[in-house]
C-alpha cells in the first residue's frame, strides 16, 4: 500500500521498518498517522518474510506526541461528532482510540521494536511503551509533559509497569527523562549514542529474527499473557478513564492560554517552570 504519513519499507534480512514521517512537524501522531501505522503493522504481521517490527521516526526525533493542531476538534475524533463539542462521548472516543491503537501492537504475534531518539513525548512515550522492546538514544528525552497543564495521559498508567510506583509518580507529575534514566527505571531494554542508534538496533532485530516465527509468537504470548493476568489491559484503559475526566477540569489553562496567545506560544509558557521539555 502506498502512505502519506509514514514509509514501510521490508528489508532481505526479515526485518520491516515502519518510519513515521512527518519530519516537519517532529512527526504528530494524528488520526491518519496512527491509522497508517496501523494498516502497516497488520500488512507486516501477514507477511510470512517479516520476522521483527521496527517502529522508528524521521528527522530530529521519534515523534513529539499526539497532534494538538487537529487533535482538539471534535470533527477529528474517530468516532467524534462535532455537535456535542467538548462532550463525554467525544472524550471517550478521543482517549479510547488511541489506546486501541497500543493495544493492536500488543495483540500482534510478531516482535515490535521502538527505536527512540530525540524527543519521545507524551502519547508517542505511550507507543514505545507498548512495543515488546525499546532501543533509545542518549540524547532523548521521554515523557508526558501535557500533564503539567493539559490532561492525565491516555495511557499514562503504562509507566508504573516499566518503571514503578515512585517514578510513575513523579513523571505524571511532570519529569520529562533522560534516554540513560529510561534504561535506569526500566523504560528501555538498551541505550546508545544517537549516532550508534541505527546499528545497534538492528543487530538486536536481526538477532531476533533467527528464531522461529512460531517460537516468537508463542513467546511473546506467554510474557503478555501474565501481564494481562497481572492486571495491566485493565490499569492502562483506567488510564483513559482518569484522563477523560480531566479534560473537564475548569482550573486547567491550556485552552485558555491557547485561544488567548496561540498553541506554540502557550506550549512555551507552560513548560517554563520546568525549564522546556
Amino acid at each position: 500500500m502506498s502512505y502519506e504519513k509514514i514509509i514501510c519499507e521490508k528489508g532481505e534480512d526479515g526485518i520491516a521498518r515502519i518510519t513515521l514521517n512527518e519530519p516537519e512537524k517532529l512527526n504528530p501522531l494524528g488520526w491518519q498517522m496512527l491509522s497508517e501505522l496501523d494498516t502497516a503493522l497488520k500488512e507486516a504481521e501477514r507477511d510470512m518474510q517479516v520476522k521483527v517490527i521496527i517502529i522508528k521516526g524521521a528527522g530530529r526525533c521519534f515523534s513529539t506526541g499526539y497532534d494538538l493542531v487537529t487533535g482538539i476538534s471534535a470533527a477529528e475524533e474517530p468516532k467524534g461528532h462535532a455537535e456535542f463539542g467538548r462532550s463525554v462521548w467525544n472524550s471517550r472516543a478521543h482517549v479510547q482510540g488511541h489506546i486501541d491503537y497500543w493495544f493492536n501492537i500488543w495483540n500482534l504475534w510478531k516482535p515490535v521494536i521502538a527505536q527512540v531518539h530525540g524527543y519521545c513525548l507524551a502519547g508517542a512515550s505511550e507507543l514505545a511503551c507498548i512495543c515488546d522492546l525499546m532501543v533509545i538514544s542518549e540524547d532523548c528525552r521521554f515523557g508526558y509533559p501535557p500533564a503539567r497543564f493539559m490532561a492525565t495521559g491516555d495511557a499514562i498508567g503504562i509507566y508504573a509497569w516499566h518503571a514503578g510506583l515512585k517514578i510513575a509518580k513523579e513523571m505524571s507529575f511532570g519529569r520529562v527523562l533522560s534516554g540513560r534514566e529510561c534504561l535506569q527505571f526500566g523504560f528501555a531494554n538498551h541505550c546508545f549514542p544517537a549516532d550508534r542508534l541505527e546499528e545497534e538496533t538492528t543487530k538486536i532485530a536481526r538477532r531476533i529474527a533467527t528464531i522461529p516465527a512460531e517460537l516468537l509468537e508463542l513467546s511473546k504470548r506467554v510474557v503478555n499473557r501474565t501481564f494481562d493476568i497481572k492486571g495491566l489491559r485493565v490499569s492502562v484503559e483506567s488510564s483513559g478513564e482518569f484522563d477523560s475526566l480531566s479534560h473537564f477540569c475548569q482550573t486547567l489553562p491550556f485552552r485558555k492560554m491557547v485561544e488567548e496567545i496561540g498553541l506554540n506560544a502557550a506550549l512555551k509558557k507552560l513548560n517554563e517552570p520546568w525549564g522546556g521539555v
